[in-house]
């Protein structure tokens, strides 16, 4: 009786075990979802993977590029006669791109002076700077074209012209703006230092006029003092007759 007493436990046993297996086994259709969403996960892992390291290559391609293209700038040391910005830019572009450009017009008075002389009206430059995108297309255009004359046409007004430009190392364009500034001040005070002087000339000059008006005015007076005196004096004085002589003592 022991014997099969055990036999009935092990047997609940196994049957308890059996039934905790059948409510604890998963159905094969789960068992695909799980599998494909894992498969999906790992697909969209590598994935963004792959896109982080295409990201990474071309955050490094473009600083590669905007290290490559750093801005170089040309100075002219002068501008071809009656040429335009628009006209050096026109011929700059031809070898890169140019970002920006400025050309220093002449002397207003001299300008001026030179068409009161019967000269050309148009507006001359003395000196410019061209900025391309690229410095080491600016130090090829440099290198190039200093001392080479303009070219183009025969026919053209400007083609004997010679280039005199100089590529400008580590000058950047603040720095012009700054230069500008500074010499917009300096003339400004130049300007201002030279007004002063000539009021200062004009109220010397002021001055001294109406001193000597003073003077002539004093002058005047004293003359007409003067003369008011003489009249006084010979008014005053009582002239004597003349002595009438007789014929006996002119025979004496």
């Amino acid at each position: 009786m022991e014997k099969g007493d055990d036999d009935v436990v092990m047997d609940a046993a196994t049957d308890n075990e059996t039934q905790a297996k059948a409510k604890t086994k998963i159905p094969k259709s789960k068992k695909k979802k799980e599998k494909t969403d894992s498969d999906h996960r790992d697909k969209t892992d590598g994935n963004n993977k792959e896109k982080s390291d295409d990201d990474i290559i071309t955050t490094k391609n473009n600083i590669k590029e905007t290290k490559k293209l750093t801005k170089g700038i040309i100075y002219f040391s002068t501008i071809p006669l009656h040429m335009k910005p628009m006209k050096v830019k026109h011929l700059m572009q031809k070898y890169g791109e140019v970002d920006r450009i400025f050309l220093q017009p002449e002397d207003p008075r001299k300008r001026r002076q030179r068409i009161k002389n019967g000269g050309s009206k148009k507006v001359n430059y003395t000196e410019g700077w061209v900025e391309f995108k690229d410095k080491r297309i600016a130090k090829r255009v440099a290198q190039m074209l200093n001392g080479k004359i303009v070219g183009g046409k025969k026919n053209n007004f400007h083609h004997d012209f010679l280039w005199n430009m100089k590529y400008l190392k580590k000058f950047k364009w603040h720095h012009l703006t700054e230069q500008m500034a500074y010499e917009k001040a300096q003339k400004e005070q130049r300007i201002g230092a030279e007004l002063k002087q000539i009021e200062m000339e004009t109220d010397t000059y002021v001055q001294q006029v109406e001193k000597t008006s003073r003077i002539h005015h004093a002058m005047e007076k004293i003359d007409s003092g003067k003369r008011a005196h003489k009249e006084e004096y010979f008014t005053h004085i009582q002239q004597r007759h003349p002595i009438k002589r007789s014929k006996d003592t002119e025979e004496k």
